[in-house]
């Protein structure tokens, strides 16, 4: 069985990257998914939320707001089963705090995400769903890795591969002389020989 993946579009990894960097305390905010894969995040919404270093405390009445106004167009599986908060440090491991939060807010469902994205780069997510029927535990949870979606951007690469290349220096023995002027000529020079080129 392959491990899923919670996968976010270029645009989203990015977005949440530089918000987690330039944020000093932590932050947080819900997934919008694909339609056809509850995994891969295409938005984000951020509700009212008071936050520390440590600490993430949503406005439960903002929350109720987004929700309702999300309804029109996603359903609840689409933009409240993933919860996604930073780190200002370098470890994403979740807290207690984390912990308690994860199971009030999203502990009913009969699937979940928890994500972390530390300021420092490294992440963590965990999903927790239904057991299926004849297991005693109720709740399975596990590891899932984290990241931006890497597959079919064939588009994109096909644009890297025709329009971009990578610039080639060949080793020499030449030195720069500068030949004055106010900021300096560098386009003269010197082979080990001596001779002007």
């Amino acid at each position: 069985m392959t491990t899923p993946k919670l996968n976010f579009t270029p645009d989203t990894w990015c977005q949440l990257n530089y918000m987690c960097k330039r944020a000093s305390t932590e932050i947080g905010c819900f997934a919008i998914t694909h339609p056809d894969d509850r995994l891969f995040v295409t938005d984000l919404w951020f509700p009212k939320q008071e936050c520390t270093a440590a600490t993430v405390e949503f406005d439960d009445e903002s929350i109720a707001e987004e929700i309702d106004r999300l309804s029109d167009t996603h359903p609840m599986d689409e933009c409240f089963r993933i919860w996604i908060h930073t780190h200002p440090g370098d470890s994403p491991n979740p807290s207690g705090t984390d912990e308690e939060t994860f199971s009030k807010v999203l502990g009913h469902f009969d699937w979940a995400v928890m994500a972390i994205l530390a300021k420092g780069g490294k992440s963590y997510a965990r999903i927790k769903h239904d057991a299926p029927a004849g297991i005693t535990d109720g709740k399975i949870e596990y590891n899932i890795p984290m990241g931006m979606y890497t597959d079919g951007y064939e588009e994109w690469d096909q644009i890297l591969a025709d329009k971009v290349s990578k610039r080639t220096f060949q080793a020499t023995t030449k030195t720069t002389y500068p030949t004055g002027g106010l900021y300096g000529d560098w386009d003269r020079y010197y082979t080990t020989k001596g001779k002007l080129k």
